[in-house]
């Protein structure tokens, strides 16, 4: 999960600079690599998550950071779904990632790097409904994303036969392009997300009631 272009820049540079460049270092006699063999991946590509409301929104400028001057052959990039939907609200989570995957493609022609979004949706309507019999909707609804996370239950509450066909669908698929949001929703969006705030402040108590009798750990 990452806020800022430093952030990932730190995972990147540790790597390169700790994990890969210390088997260059001497040991007694010998050089690390020497004694026990040379290092492998020479660098890693970091996966930044995205998840809160600013930070998605601005997604393709801490990327444009990252990606300026190295040359890798292709990035990835994971946008948060279903906390998104419960901190801003189901229709904020929708548009805020719409608008930061349009921005993410427009990022990837301007560049000329690949980049292959990843979106966690679940299967609960709310976290973004992706289960069998909605994969065709989930897929139209995000069509430049180019991996959507499968949870549990997509597997185990349904048809096994349901699953693979589902599964064949969104292998078989070819992404598409985004279309653009306009900015002029996210005035909306407040006013929105501040009544949304407002009715979660009220059922608070009552969700917390019923958490007592909810496991901390899923029951085997």
């Amino acid at each position: 999960m990452t806020t800022s272009f430093e952030e990932i820049e730190r995972v990147y540079e540790l790597y390169k600079r700790y994990i890969i460049g210390k088997q260059y270092k001497r040991v007694y006699d010998v050089k690390i690599y020497e004694w026990i063999g040379e290092f492998y991946p020479e660098e890693i590509n970091v996966i930044p998550l995205f998840e809160t409301k600013e930070v998605i929104l601005n997604s393709h400028e801490i990327l444009e950071e990252y990606l300026t001057g190295k040359n890798f052959e292709y990035q990835r990039m994971f946008l948060a779904r279903s906390d998104p939907a419960m901190n801003y609200g189901l229709i904020s989570a929708v548009i805020y990632d719409k608008y930061a995957l349009f921005n993410i493609q427009e990022l990837e022609e301007e560049l000329s790097v690949p980049i292959y979004p990843i979106i966690a949706v679940g299967s609960a309507p709310f976290r973004g409904h992706f289960t069998p019999e909605n994969v065709e909707n989930t897929i139209k609804e995000y069509p430049n994303v180019q991996t959507f996370t499968v949870q549990s239950s997509f597997k185990y509450d349904n048809d096994p036969k349901e699953v693979i066909r589902a599964i064949e669908k969104v292998n078989e698929r070819k992404r598409k392009d985004s279309v653009p949001v306009d900015e002029g929703v996210f005035e909306i969006l407040e006013k929105y997300e501040k009544e949304y705030t407002a009715e979660l402040k009220l059922l608070a108590p009552y969700v917390r009631e019923v958490a007592k009798f909810v496991p901390s750990t899923p029951e085997k």
